[in-house]
Parts: structure tokens; C-alpha cells; sequence
């Protein structure tokens, strides 16, 4: 079930003004009236770049130089799951693999070959 319902006329003004480049990126109205964007194609990969470069092209939750493992990923903070995720700068992280699946709580268990 979505969060929010689909506003095509937010959208229709955020691929007018260019802010939305792929046609699958969308805007979502919550229930409280914020606004909840989701991305898609390059829209995504121009949001990841942007965090990458703002994190430093590092993960946040690097404590020393030997607590990451993997390639670095975007995080949602808080998860996309949850009702106040977004696809926007300021609701994202840089964090390699195994702090991602650590915040996360992925189901996938990281360990040291």
C-alpha cells in the first residue's frame, strides 16, 4: 500500500521545471499534507551521486579505517519503508555495504570471509 496518495499535477510541475528527468519519478501527497518523492532512473542516480558527494565519497558510520566492508551504498535515513522515507538529499546516506545492512536490519548477515 503506498504512503500518500499520487499527485500528477505536483509531478507534472516538478518535470516542467526540470526538477524530475525520468518520467517514472513521482510525487505523493501524505496524509498530513507533506510531500513524499520517489525516484527512479536518473533522477536516482543523480541523488546518489549528490550524497556520495556530500558524505565525501565515504561511509558516515566509518568509526575506523577497518569497520566497513563493500561498496559504498545510498541509504535512507529513515528507510524508504518507512512512512517518513523520501528520495530527497537530506533523507540519505552514504554507508558501505555492512552498515546498510546493519541499519537497516536487512536480513542478509555480513561477515568476514
Amino acid at each position: 500500500m503506498p504512503i500518500g496518495h499520487y499527485d500528477p499535477e505536483i509531478t507534472k510541475e516538478y518535470r516542467k521545471s526540470g526538477r524530475f528527468l525520468a518520467r517514472g519519478s513521482k510525487v505523493y501527497v501524505r496524509k498530513d499534507g507533506s510531500l513524499r518523492i520517489r525516484l527512479f532512473g536518473k533522477d536516482k542516480a543523480n541523488l546518489r551521486d549528490e550524497c556520495f558527494t556530500r558524505d565525501g565519497w565515504d561511509c558516515v558510520d566509518d568509526q575506523t579505517a577497518l569497520s566497513c566492508e563493500g561498496l559504498l551504498e545510498m541509504s535512507h535515513q529513515p528507510p524508504i519503508s518507512d512512512p517518513e522515507g523520501s528520495d530527497e538529499i537530506d533523507k540519505v546516506r552514504t554507508r558501505c555495504k555492512k552498515h546498510h545492512a546493519e541499519f537497516d536490519h536487512h536480513a542478509v548477515r555480513w561477515s568476514k570471509p
